[in-house]
């Protein structure tokens, strides 16, 4: 057990979450407990995710952390938070773009399904009639950004 854990905090949506894993292995993961909840919960599941990891603090090596597009407040908390990791400890900040790490949720979807999926469009609200939205199609195993994350208005512009 001497590899490093590794923390993952997901602020930018409407409902949190947080998990931690060793290597390529997930340990825990926490869902907060309603909309908006970030601020309220995620210190409290930090403590739970280490205690499932029977683990301290000082044994997080990297901090993963989605940058957005997503909620202004939301994400400040999740940068908070990976700030003070790497201020007390040194750990490593890994800012992932909301729109690849939905994207890569397709991944498991088609593993658990069987389906066969090519291209998929992530999308999120933007709020005010507006919405983020990017394109990806599949390359070998991966997903690769096709169309950047652009703002859409209903109309079909922004």
């Amino acid at each position: 057990m001497s590899e490093k854990l590794i923390i993952a905090i997901e602020t930018s949506g409407r409902v949190g979450s947080a998990a931690i894993g060793r290597g390529d292995d997930l340990i825990s993961e926490i869902s907060f407990s309603g909309f908006m909840k970030h601020s309220a919960e995620l210190f409290s599941a930090l403590e739970k995710l280490l205690h499932q990891a029977n683990a301290a603090a000082d044994a997080i090596e990297q901090c993963y952390i989605t940058a957005g597009p997503g909620s202004f407040t939301g994400l400040r908390i999740a940068v908070t938070a990976a700030k003070m990791f790497y201020f007390t400890q040194k750990t490593q900040i890994v800012a992932a773009d909301s729109m690849d790490v939905i994207a890569e949720s397709a991944s498991r979807y088609t593993a658990e399904t069987g389906q066969s999926v090519d291209c998929i469009t992530t999308i999120l609200d933007a709020k005010k009639d507006l919405f983020y939205a990017a394109v990806f199609d599949r390359v070998d195993e991966n997903w690769q950004k096709c169309f950047d994350t652009q703002i859409v208005g209903r109309s079909g512009r922004s």
